[in-house]
């Protein structure tokens, strides 16, 4: 196999290393991802996810722990208190379960 030109090789192996992030049926497009795609929910994505839960909930005493609890964040967001805004939808996440 002299002169034919040669991609890297696995260690110990005669068969060349297999072309580096390609997915079958993916374009590099398709791959590709921004930071915006890996980036966390925002505050504003996590009350809307648990609205979305509150709302699916049947009526009862979890319901109601859980809109407080909601009701709760939404003023905290408005002072601009993120980790409040945080604990009482953890709070109200798990009042649902």
């Amino acid at each position: 196999m002299e002169g034919d030109p040669k991609t890297v090789a696995f260690p110990g192996k005669d068969r060349a290393a297999p072309p580096r992030s390609r997915i079958p049926g993916a374009s590099s497009e398709d791959i590709a991802m921004s930071k915006a795609d890996i980036a966390p929910p925002t505050l504003s994505d996590r009350m809307k996810t648990v609205k979305a839960a509150w709302d699916k909930a049947p009526s009862g005493p979890k319901k109601d722990i859980a809109h407080k609890h909601y009701v709760a964040a939404g003023k905290a967001m408005g002072e601009k208190k993120d980790q409040d805004v945080i604990r009482e939808l953890d709070a109200a996440v798990k009042a649902l379960g």
